[in-house]
């Protein structure tokens, strides 16, 4: 091998190694792997980049450091992307120190209403507080398990519930769906009730169930 050759072999390799570093990094940016469409430009690209490395002009050592510098600037590009979307992402919420909270909360009378909401990307938030101003909300991340949720739903109205079968059921369509639960503060009772966003409205259903939180 000349040392000729070097430039050409080395142009080659980062025609190759590029675009495969490319969907590495935009892979970790998405969660997702590649599309098929997105496969279908890789190849090409790829492709191109190595005939232009070999035949379209003759290789030398400024076409591969152009190769590195296109991709030292996309890699660093895409990573300060994924540095600012993982610092605006809500963080993951502690399940015990959630679970604090709920009992907290649910055990002082001056909160009778626990509103549970799923957005429709199938994110789950809740608040506490009277019926007309509800005074804290949380989002649910991966940090705290769907099953906790549904867990507490089910002590504060029974697992039969048709209101907690049909919450589930929006979770499963991840339709936008939420369910308040009424406290009776003279009884300690609760009265929960279904709301499915229907446009810019909410259409609600009473559940019949009531229960007692333990």
């Amino acid at each position: 091998m000349y040392m000729a050759d070097v430039p050409g072999i080395a142009s080659t390799i980062a025609a190759v190694v590029l675009p495969l570093l490319l969907v590495s990094t935009a892979r970790k940016v998405f969660s997702r792997p590649p599309g098929c469409l997105e496969l279908v430009v890789l190849a090409v690209w790829t492709a191109f980049n190595i005939w232009q490395a070999h035949w379209a002009s003759t290789p030398t050592w400024a076409t591969v450091l152009n190769y590195v510098a296109v991709a030292a600037v996309f890699v660093l590009g895409v990573r300060a992307m994924a540095r600012y979307a993982r610092a605006s992402r809500p963080q993951p919420i502690d399940p015990a120190e959630l679970q604090r909270f709920i009992e907290h909360v649910t055990a002082d009378d001056a909160f009778p209403v626990v509103v549970f909401g799923v957005s429709p990307t199938g994110a789950i938030a809740f608040s506490f507080g009277p019926a007309s101003d509800q005074t804290a909300m949380i989002e649910l991340t991966s940090g705290c398990p769907l099953s906790f949720v549904q867990g507490r739903i089910d002590a504060m109205l029974g697992p039969q519930s048709p209101l907690i079968t049909q919450w589930r059921e929006g979770l499963a369509e991840n339709i936008n769906h939420r369910v308040v639960l009424s406290r009776d503060t003279q009884h300690g009772s609760w009265t929960g009730k279904l709301k499915q966003h229907n446009g810019p409205a909410y259409d609600e259903r009473t559940c019949p169930y009531h229960g007692d939180h333990p």
